[in-house]
């Protein structure tokens, strides 16, 4: 059975074969849909474009359909070719509503289908990144590194990466949670949980939290992958090298839009 999860405004992701599916409901007899429950990470104060139709960058083409707004997703911000085209030949894309930018989408992660509700720019970077790691995925040795690197830049000091706050938080919010939100060491279900200190976890222990959807490393990679906009190596979202490393595939780090968290449109 594929998995298919759906969010409002941030975080739309997928699970593929899953072994805990929470808040199930069954659309086909191939796909279920499970509401995320991941929050907004920091809180923004960005009023959503009411159309968006003709971007305001002047460095990419402007779209009029599902098609040519993935081209401009790619352009904007900074897309490697060579992620671009495999997006482009091997998954799809419809948009429900181009003249919206209020969020939200879908990964099919069976069909290979992203569906986006709106024109959202985050919510497209999202989804075309959770496309782009259902194959890195496969590899446990990229779960691992991954998602122990997430830890190590939870835990770094503040005082002596002040450059790095922001992803500090960020990261430090996915391991452990916040609020009643408990992070992304948490299946959906958000009862069935990693039961020790993520910091203590063995390798062997990563890879099967990982293969068993506890520890979610797809929301993971497509949250960190929005959350920076494709722009990794500069700005108030950048990362550090050790983690920027695992974004350097799909994004070249140079942007042609800017992101929504510098002023940019939703």
């Amino acid at each position: 059975m594929g998995l298919v999860t759906f969010a409002v405004n941030k975080r739309v992701s997928k699970v593929p074969e899953p072994v805990f599916s929470p808040q199930r409901e069954v659309t086909s007899n191939l796909n279920v849909k499970v509401v995320s429950p991941t929050p907004s990470l920091p809180p923004k104060s960005v009023t959503p474009s009411p159309v968006l139709a003709l971007p305001t960058s002047q460095a990419c083409p402007g779209y009029n359909d599902a098609n040519s707004l993935r081209e401009f997703i790619f352009c904007a911000f900074g897309f490697r070719e060579e992620a671009a085209s495999r997006i482009r030949n091997t998954t799809s894309i419809v948009v429900k509503d181009l003249n919206s930018t209020s969020g939200g989408g879908l990964w099919y992660a069976v069909s290979r289908k992203v569906e986006l509700l709106t024109a959202q720019r985050e919510a497209a970077v999202h989804e075309l990144s959770h496309a782009f790691w259902e194959d890195e995925r496969g590899d446990s040795q990229r779960r691992l590194s991954l998602v122990k690197d997430l830890i190590k830049l939870a835990t770094l000091d503040k005082n002596t990466n002040s450059q790095y706050v922001n992803a500090i938080n960020f990261a430090y919010e996915y391991v452990w949670g916040t609020g009643d939100w408990k992070g992304m060491f948490c299946a959906y279900d958000q009862k069935t949980c990693v039961n020790k200190d993520p910091r203590n976890l063995t390798d062997q222990e990563v890879i099967d939290f990982t293969r068993s959807y506890i520890i979610l490393d797809h929301e993971i990679y497509a949250g960190f992958s929005s959350w920076t906009m494709g722009k990794i190596n500069s700005g108030s979202h950048q990362l550090p090298s050790f983690m920027a490393t695992h974004f350097t595939e799909e994004f070249s780090g140079s942007t042609k839009a800017v992101p929504y968290y510098e002023g940019g449109p939703q």
